[in-house]
Formats: structure tokens, sequence, C-alpha cells
């Protein structure tokens, strides 16, 4: 009997096996190499779990379409059909409509942007914050691995590959990714509650201002929850049709998902208790090129998560006075008021769903009630568990682990306008709940259809009004700041000018097509300034200021971390007031206060010895 069972089930042994040999090369690694493995090989690392992906994908989609065009045809090509597909696409051109292509939370989405340009030109995984172009090369003198995981920066980086270098690819990218979201939840919406499901489904999302918010942003939150529900329908296909084909797309489409945000890897434990729950009703295990490759694929996640240790400022406590550690009880009772706050609020200053947070909440709280009164009945046994209830149910273990996590986490405030995107992945489980029980649970036919669009109509409403004036967004100038360089530099990219651009943080000029050097390395030396300045074929330098309005002074004041040095000599070139207090300008540097520009440099031996000195000598 023993070497039976050791036969049916030795293929979790071999996956132990993999995930204990997986865990240990991943804290083992020195911290510094770990960096230098992701800085030199995360590209071709996150672009061969890519290509896995898509060669797990492939014969799935093929052998679908082959098994099952004519039912698809047959389905797709009616009424219902025709209307819900309509409906996909006026309510992804509602959504592009609705917001402005733009950063949305600074620097989170323009550090994203920097590292895809380092993906893109130097195929290395950091943030560029020195760059010149050196015989007309970019080149890059000071870079950074980013605590940010990889596989946005990544899929924007293919963009540039694809149709050339472009800034504004990063928002093309989630303009992509936001219909793709818009489709899957037509199929999830179609699978747990047929067609009023579907239809339910993209109203709920395409009025949710939140969402819409995000999807014309330069952020990972989109690709995020679009992973997340892709994780759900590969699981559901996996229930449905348990083999190796679907095994391997599960487990490859968690990994995924896990390369997005720092906490999407929480989604491998329901798809784990989901693998296992397939296995045990098939009364054995089996592996899977996909199943074997996945901790070995996750290895580059603990690598990663080095930045934290080299550097504990990359959680950023020290936005709240007092924190000394990132998690603990002392936060629960805060982030629940806020937590109220948000998802509960009348207020126009709230890009909440009151639509999710009220009827979606009693909607899962009815399907809570309905999976548990099937588990008492053991009605499972007779086959009456759809694969969207099994799945929507397993994956509420990842989505409680995420809210357990956001609720004793410090920087967990939803109401907070930096946190709010926090919140999104916690709405999948509100809709898509709301959206079982109009499908399955009101009777078919005009009551189904009525209150399909009431919920809709409702929920439109609402968003719309929230989304027409976006006051929820006007109170964050930093945002409107960095939007307002990046247009700039946009508009002088495209009038054909040059500058070498000192900021406190460049990348955004960087990804702008111009040279640019922290303020930081310029205080360093100003001497490389002063030398560069002299030479008459470099281009003119600028810089960039925070200014903040001092009432004591009367004076404005350079705002930030770093500061120009004080020895040169500016006029202002460019200027936008951001509010009665603050207000960011461009200046040109035109020489020293105090002393004349000094002349072109001479005295060297030859060209190449003063181009030698010259390229060390970069401020």
């Amino acid at each position: 009997m023993a070497p039976a069972l050791n036969q049916r089930w030795y293929p979790l042994g071999i996956l132990a096996g993999l995930g204990v040999l997986s865990f240990l090369i991943g804290i083992l690694m020195p911290a510094d190499t770990a960096l230098v493995m992701i800085q030199k090989s995360g590209y071709w690392i996150i672009l061969g779990i890519v290509g896995l992906f898509v060669l797990a994908l492939v014969p799935i989609v093929v052998r679908g379409w082959t098994d099952h065009r004519t039912r698809l045809w047959r389905e797709w090509r009616t009424p219902l059909g025709v209307l819900t597909l309509a409906l996909l696409l006026g309510v992804f051109l509602m959504v592009r409509a609705q917001e402005t292509a733009e950063y949305k939370i600074v620097i989170d989405e323009p550090v994203l942007q920097g590292t895809a340009w380092s993906m893109h030109h130097e195929r290395e995984v950091a943030v560029p914050f020195q760059m010149h172009r050196i015989e007309g090369v970019p080149t890059v003198l000071e870079r950074q691995v980013d605590k940010r995981p990889i596989l946005f920066p990544f899929l924007v980086s293919l963009v540039h590959d694809l149709g050339g270098y472009s800034a504004e690819n990063i928002f093309l990218t989630n303009a992509i990714l936001s219909f793709i979201f818009l489709l899957l939840a037509v199929l999830l919406g179609k699978t747990l509650g047929g067609w009023a499901g579907a239809i339910l489904s993209l109203f709920l999302w395409g009025s949710f201002p939140l969402w819409v918010r995000f999807a014309n942003s330069g952020g990972f939150e989109v690709l995020n929850v679009t992973l997340i529900l892709g994780t759900m329908l590969a699981g559901m296909l996996f229930w449905r049709k348990p083999d190796k084909q679907t095994l391997s797309l599960l487990c490859l489409t968690s990994v995924l998902l896990a390369y997005v945000r720092y906490e999407s890897g929480l989604y491998l434990l329901p798809v784990g208790l989901l693998i296992l729950l397939v296995f045990f009703r098939e009364g054995r295990a089996w592996g899977s090129w996909g199943l074997y490759a996945s901790p070995l694929a996750l290895v580059p996640l603990l690598w990663h998560f080095n930045t934290f240790r080299a550097d504990e400022r990359n959680w950023q406590m020290w936005d709240f006075e007092g924190v000394s550690s990132p998690f603990g009880w002392q936060f629960v009772g805060d982030n629940l008021i806020s937590w109220q706050t948000y998802f509960f609020s009348l207020s126009a200053h709230m890009p909440n769903s009151l639509v999710l947070s009220l009827a979606g909440l009693i909607g899962l709280v009815f399907f809570l009630i309905a999976m548990g009164q099937k588990w008492e009945a053991r009605e499972r046994e007779d086959g009456s568990w759809s694969s969207g209830e099994v799945v929507l149910g397993v994956f509420l273990i990842g989505f409680l682990a995420n809210i357990l996590l956001q609720l004793f986490y410090f920087y967990g405030q939803f109401d907070n306008i930096l946190v709010r995107r926090l919140s999104l992945p916690l709405h999948l489980p509100l809709a898509f709940g709301l959206v079982w029980v109009v499908g399955r649970k009101i009777p078919q036919g005009r009551q189904r259809w009525m209150a399909t669009g009431v919920l809709s109509v409702v929920a439109l409403f609402l968003g719309l009004a929230k989304m027409g004036p976006a006051t929820y967004s006007e109170g964050y100038l930093s945002g409107r700041g960095v939007n307002a360089v990046a247009d700039l530099a946009a508009e002088w990219q495209e009038e054909g000018k040059r500058y070498l651009i000192v900021a406190e943080f460049p990348v955004v000029w960087i990804a702008g097509g111009f040279e640019a050097t922290t303020k930081a390395s310029v205080a360093r030396n100003p001497n490389n300034l002063l030398f560069y300045l002299s030479f008459p074929g470099n281009p003119p330098v600028m810089v960039e200021r925070r200014l903040t309005f001092d009432p004591v002074s009367g004076e404005w004041e350079e705002a930030g971390r770093q500061t120009f040095p004080e020895g040169f000599a500016t006029e202002v070139v460019w200027e936008n007031r951001l509010s009665a207090k603050r207000k960011q300008t461009v200046e040109r540097v035109v020489g020293l206060k105090e002393a004349p520009m000094p002349g072109p440099p001479a005295g060297y031996a030859s060209p190449e010895d003063f181009f030698e000195r010259w390229e060390r000598r970069l401020p």
C-alpha cells in the first residue's frame, strides 16, 4: 500500500524539495551579490518567465479554439453576446475619456518609468539618476536598483522595443492592460453570473473612480488586478479540466502575478490550495514543467527583497513620526477608521464606489453563506460546485491575507491619497460576490435583468458624478508638479532642444530624452559643473527647483532634501505656480555670482587627452 501511495504523491515531494532549494538559494545569497544579479540578469530572468507563460498559454488557447470554436461562435454572435462586446468597447472608451493619461502617484510611477528606460536601452534593472550622451550614445553614470518588482517595467520596455521609445508608452501599456482587465472581468462575470453577470461586471469597474484613475496612470495597479483575474480564470480552467497543461498555466500565471507588487505573492496561497484540492479530488498528484519551474522562478523575488535589507529607508517610515517598524498592532485601529472613511464615504473627495462597498459587501456575505450551506450539505460531492464558486471561494484566502497585511501596515490608511490604490485588489471579491448573487440567486428573466440594470445605472451615475469634477485628486500638488515637468520635457523634446538638467529627481527628464544629473552630484563637486559650463560644445545647463514661500522672510526658499549650490547665477526660463505658497521653476545656469565665467579649457596635450578628462569630470 505504501509504495502505491508514494507513487501517487511523489510529485509533491519533488515540489517540496525544489521549494526548499529555491528558498535557500534566495536567502543565502549575500545582499550585494543578489542586487547585482537583479540589476544584470533581471531583464533576462523576467523575459524567460514571460516566455514560459506564453509557452503554457498558447497550446491551451489553440486547443480551446479548436475544440470549442463552433460553440463560442454560436454563443457570442447572439444578441446578448454582441451587446456585451459593444458595451465592453463603450466602457473602455468611457474609461479612457474620464481621466488624463499621466502620472498619478509620485515618485512610484516615474521610478517605474526609469526602470523601463534602463530595461529598454541597457537591458539592466535599475533607475538612472545621471545620464549623459557621450558621442551621441546615452550613457548612465549613476543608477540604483529600485525596490519595486520588475514585471510592469519589463512590459513597458517591450512596448518600447516594438514601437520605438516614447515616454508615453507607459500610459499606452496601461491602456492595453485596462482593456484586457475589462475583457477578463467579462469572462469571469459570465462564468459566475451568466450574461447578466458579465454586463454588471463591466459597469461595476467602468464606473469605479479609483480603478478608472489608475487605468490612465503610469503605475502597476491595473496589471496587479488584471493578473489576479487571470490567475482566477486559469484556476477555473484547471478545476474543470485538470491536466499538465492547465497546471503549468495556473502556476506560471501566479508566478507572473508575484512579480507585479510586493504583496502579490500572497495569492500563491490560494493557488497552492486549489492545486491540492484538485489532486485530492483526483486521488493522485502529477507534475508538470510549469509546476516544477515555479519555485525556481520565484528565487529572484527573494533576491530583490534585499533592497529593503540594504536600505531600510525603502520602507519610507520617515513619512510618519515615531514609526520604527512597518507592521504592528498599533496601526490596526487607525487603519480601520480610515477604511471606514474610504469605503463608505459620500464625499466627492473619495474615489470610492458605494455600489461596490455596500451592495458588494452584501453580495459577498450572501456568497459566503451559500457556500457554507453547500459545505454543510456536502453537495460538492454531487458536482454542484461550479468552477467559479470554487475558485472565488478559495481565492478569498488570498484576499483575506491581503486585508490582514494592509491592516497591520503602518501605511495602510485607505483615505490617504497615496494609499487608496492599495485597496484595489480588495474590491475584487466585493464585485464578483455581487455578480454571483445577481446571476445565480435572483430569478432568471425580468427580475435578474432589472437588478442588473438598476445596479449598473446607479453605479454609473455615482461614478460619473465623482469622476467629472475629480476633486479627489485636486490636492495632490506633487503629482501636478511632476506632470508639469513631464509636459515641459515633451515640449522641449519636440522642439529639438538639448539641455543638461540638474534636478533632485531627474528620472522624468531622462525618460523625456534629456541629459540629467542630480543636485547631490553637483553639490559634491561644483567644480565639475563649472568645468562643464566652460566647454562651448556642451548643451546649456538648466536646474529644476521646487520653492516654498516663507511668510516670515518674504522669500521663496528651495524645498526638498537636495539644494543647488548658491554660487551659481541663474535666470528663470519657466515657472509653474502650484499654490499660493508652492511653485516650481526651471532656471538656466548663466555663470558664477561673484566671478566671471571661465573661458574654454586649454593646455591639453591633445583632443583625446581633453575628452578623456572631460568624461571623468562630467557633473
